[in-house]
């Protein structure tokens, strides 16, 4: 046998082996599938199933996709071989950090936590596993997005006009309790640090405290995933939050959208306006396996970001529990075969989004992704008459009232007799919520609803309430209203023609 010449050699951006790739090799032809009966792509379920997801297995048994010739025995050997993985194996990489980091989320909620961290009654329901399992398809979506040129394919073979009233009250936000994804995530933060400055990447233009802008990004960003790990253990322990917790989590979406624009300009370029040259959105899709002989990709993307509700429970500072309704964002996952000859850009994808041309996301994710309610046209009718409430007796101007005449009629001699006492009102809703929905035709509708409302009064002169800096003049409530709304489909909305009360609210505590 000759030996082998030792030669120097150059490989330009070469594609690396990547576990989520063999996966996908080991699952489709020849390794899967006799012909005739091939499995020449695989599916995205296929990742978290080999890495343990006994619902993601489930579920690829529901879509027959077990049963090609192979698929179990093969399975079982990835199994066997993510299980075999040690840690510093699956650390060894960024790309494969990212995806030990899915490992907390395919576990069942509070899996083998002691009572005194068990999970919140939200997260232990059957949807909620699907929840989760979306997010860590999302991810790795964005994962073979952003890598889509490293790793390797499978083949089968803030003037001077009045100011407005300040926010009724200030929302309390719930951080998801999973401390270990983000113990993790600030992990992979701090070797992405390290890695970067071994290299000599994160120099250049010094910031105030010696290091480089993107150090600086990097290293905030470290800070908020701890902070919000020891939140959600805070919330597991069934512990308040300080005031500097809600704040964390009140003002996140700013601090996204700071470490987003910082990564999207050069250093030392002003603030423009336009800072990153398009509307920030989640919208991408990589095609992340071949089936030459078929013609087809396997294409992964994220669409637009889905809201997400859950009753969560908030610890007050005597220890009782309030549950309130908390609003987030969930991705939306994509998974279809399309032509080899036509791969898909982001730019088309989006296009796809916007036209309403995009497939259906996967039937399993229909367990916790309701369409719309048919009701939210309503309520957005209901809210902006609401609003107007706040406005006009903050302003004490009766042009800012919708809701019709008679609303109008009937409020109109309340807000002069606040103007001539010299006093504005900071009407303060709690909640509303709905009672009945009479839909009377299709352009008619009736709803009612018992609403919680709270009043300050302060000191008011021309075009100005001094409900910013004063203390309040007097207060009342929290009470309840019981309202009925008629609302007539005008041009498309759902505008409120008019308000009626069955009672009043109470006379002021002095």
């Amino acid at each position: 046998m000759e030996s082998a010449t030792v030669a120097k050699g150059m490989r330009f951006m070469g594609q690396r082996f990547v576990p989520d790739a063999y996966i996908f090799r080991q699952l489709i032809y020849t390794n899967v599938g006799l012909p005739g009966n091939a499995r020449y792509l695989p599916n995205g379920l296929d990742i978290p199933a080999a890495m343990g997801s006994e619902r993601a297995y489930a579920i690829l048994d529901e879509m027959g996709e077990t049963d090609y010739p192979n698929y179990d025995e093969q399975m079982a050997k990835m199994q066997a071989w993510t299980s075999g993985l040690s840690t510093s194996e699956w650390t060894e990489t960024l790309y494969n950090t990212w995806l030990y980091n899915f490992y907390p989320l395919l576990e069942a909620p509070g899996a083998g936590a002691p009572a005194s961290a068990r999970a919140p009654h939200f997260m232990q329901s059957p949807a909620w596993v699907d929840k989760q399992l979306n997010t860590v398809m999302g991810s790795w979506a964005e994962l073979k997005h952003d890598t889509i040129l490293y790793a390797k394919q499978a083949y089968s073979e803030l003037g001077g006009a009045p100011e407005p009233p300040p926010p009724a009250l200030p929302p309390r936000g719930y951080v998801e309790p999973v401390p270990k994804v983000y113990a993790r995530l600030g992990a992979l933060i701090r070797m992405t640090e390290k890695g970067l400055s071994n290299l000599g990447l994160l120099e250049g233009s010094k910031g105030s405290r010696g290091n480089s802008p993107d150090k600086q990004q990097l290293q905030h960003l470290a800070y908020l995933v701890d902070t919000f790990q020891t939140i959600a253990e805070k919330e597991l322990r069934g512990e308040p939050l300080t005031e500097e917790d809600y704040n964390t989590i009140r003002y996140y979406g700013g601090e996204l959208e700071k470490l987003t624009a910082a990564a999207s300009v050069p250093l030392d370029t002003q603030w423009p306006g336009d800072i990153m040259g398009e509307e920030p959105q989640a919208a991408v899709i990589a095609d992340v396996a071949t089936a030459p002989t078929p013609g087809l990709v396997l294409e992964v993307g994220v669409g637009r970001i889905n809201e997400l509700y859950a009753v969560v429970p908030l610890i007050e500072d005597d220890g009782t529990i309030t549950l309130q309704v908390a609003k987030g964002g969930v991705f939306s996952y994509y998974e279809f075969p399309w032509a080899i000859s036509d791969r898909l850009t982001d730019e088309a994808w989006r296009q796809m989004l916007e036209e309403g041309n995009a497939p259906e996301p996967p039937a399993w994710s229909s367990s916790f992704f309701v369409p719309e309610s048919g009701y939210t046209a309503l309520q957005e009718g209901i809210f902006n008459v609401q609003e107007s409430l706040v406005d006009a007796f903050w302003l004490v101007d009766a042009s800012q009232l919708r809701g019709g005449e008679a609303l109008r009629t009937d409020l109109t001699p309340k807000l002069t007799a606040l103007a001539d006492a010299g006093r504005c009102q900071r009407h303060l809703l709690h909640s509303s919520q709905p009672r009945s929905i009479d839909l009377q035709s299709e352009t008619l509708a009736v709803v009612t609803a018992r609403e919680t409302w709270e009043d300050r009064l302060y000191s008011y002169e021309e075009g100005w309430c001094h409900g910013y800096d004063e203390e309040p003049l007097n207060q009342r409530g929290p009470y309840t209203l019981d309202a009925t709304y008629t609302l007539a489909l005008v041009e498309g909305d759902w505008r409120v023609t008019r308000v009626i009360y069955a009672n009043e609210p109470p006379a002021w505590e002095e």
